[in-house]
């Protein structure tokens, strides 16, 4: 259920021609679907449904899925990979969210991550945790 998305949003035209129109129902679904605190992004909903009803804004977001889990874009990814980061990365999951998927993988392509899972958050955790995110951010960048 939390990656369904990914499939429907490599599809050609069928994700632009369902949602042109409805990004307001659609933005208003996703963010109930997939945070654990939807409360927090309901003042950015018409912001976020006025930047996604642009034309071309939402191929343009699709792009970037379909070029990264598209063959040339796995290939790119494997060749990145070969050869492990050297500096610091920070790396968050969220626990009703992804998990540690993220820190996990980072884990495999770099030498130094640091980080963890954030407690009680979805996938937008910036919007439903900006506190902990900034306060991470900040001891990350040691300031």
């Amino acid at each position: 259920m939390r990656t369904w998305h990914l499939a429907f949003n490599r599809l050609d035209d069928l994700p632009e021609i369902l949602l042109q129109g409805r990004e307001r129902e659609f933005m208003t679904w996703l963010f109930r679907a997939k945070s654990a605190r939807p409360w927090t992004i309901t003042p950015d909903l018409a912001e976020c449904v006025r930047v996604n009803a642009a034309p071309g804004a939402t191929r343009a977001a699709l792009s970037y899925q379909r070029h990264m889990l598209g063959p040339e874009g796995i290939a790119h990814s494997r060749a990145r990979a070969e050869r492990k980061l050297a500096m610091p990365i920070l790396a968050f999951g969220a626990e009703a969210g992804g998990g540690t998927t993220l820190p996990d993988t980072m884990a495999l392509i770099a030498e130094d991550v640091r980080g963890g899972l954030f407690a009680g958050c979805g996938h937008y955790v910036a919007e439903e945790a900006p506190r902990a995110v900034a306060e991470q951010i900040i001891r990350f960048m040691g300031k």
